[in-house]
C-alpha cells in the first residue's frame, strides 16, 4: 500500500510499525486473558475495604452496586475482588495491593463435587432463571443444544455452575453452590497463598 507523497521505504515502515502494534496488543490482551487479580488468603477485611473504596473513589463500580451486573454476592469478598480485578484489566498490570494481592493465572472451571441429585436440580433451576446479570443461557442444556447430551442432571449441572462462573472468575465463592461445587485446579478454590 501506498501512502501519497512517500516513497516506499516510508510505506515500509510505516506497515512495519502498524505489524508491531498491533502484535504488541494481541500479546498484551492474550497475556490478561487468562489472569486475574484477587486477594491472598487471609487478607482481613480493612485491607479488601480499603482497596476496594481506593478503586471506587476514581473509577466506575456500578456494576457491583445494587442493581449492577455483578452485585451479586453481595458480600465485601467479591466485591473487593472484583473491583482489584477491575483496576487489573483496565487501569494497569500491577496486581499487588501492599502485599494483599496476586495474580491467578490458571484456566480455573467450576465443576461439581457433590452427586445429589436433588441439589443439583435446584442448581440448575436456579441458575437458568436466577434474577441477577449476567443471566446464564441454558439453551445449551436443553434438547437440541450443544451440551444436552449425555441427557443427565449431573452433565447438566457441571455444564451451568461452569457457565455460571466463567464470567465471574474474580470471585472464588461464586463456585460454591453450599459446597455441592469446587474450582478447579486448588489454586483457583483457595486464591493465592
Amino acid at each position: 500500500r501506498k501512502i501519497e507523497g512517500t516513497t516506499n521505504h516510508t510505506t515500509m515502515k510505516v506497515d512495519q510499525l502498524v505489524l508491531i502494534a498491533i502484535i504488541c496488543i494481541a500479546t498484551t490482551v492474550t497475556a490478561k486473558e487468562n489472569c486475574r487479580c484477587r486477594f491472598k488468603n487471609g487478607t482481613i477485611p480493612e485491607q479488601r475495604q480499603a482497596a476496594l473504596n481506593y478503586v471506587c473513589q476514581y473509577w466506575d463500580c456500578s456494576p457491583i452496586n445494587k442493581g449492577g451486573k455483578y452485585f451479586f454476592p453481595d458480600t465485601l469478598e467479591s466485591h473487593s475482588n472484583w473491583a482489584i480485578n477491575f483496576y487489573y484489566e483496565n487501569v494497569t498490570q500491577h496486581c499487588d495491593f501492599n502485599g494483599a494481592a496476586a495474580e491467578v493465572c490458571e484456566d480455573c472451571k467450576c465443576m461439581i463435587a457433590v452427586n445429589d441429585t436433588v441439589a443439583l436440580n435446584e442448581i440448575v433451576n436456579y441458575i437458568c432463571s436466577a434474577p441477577e446479570s449476567p443471566k446464564t443461557d441454558c439453551s445449551e442444556i436443553r434438547p437440541g443444544g450443544d451440551h444436552y447430551e449425555p441427557n443427565t442432571i449431573y452433565n447438566h449441572a457441571n455444564w451451568a455452575v461452569n457457565a455460571y462462573y466463567q464470567p465471574r472468575l474474580w470471585c472464588h465463592e461464586c463456585c460454591d453452590f453450599g459446597g455441592i461445587a469446587q474450582l478447579s485446579p486448588k489454586v483457583c478454590q483457595f486464591g493465592p497463598n
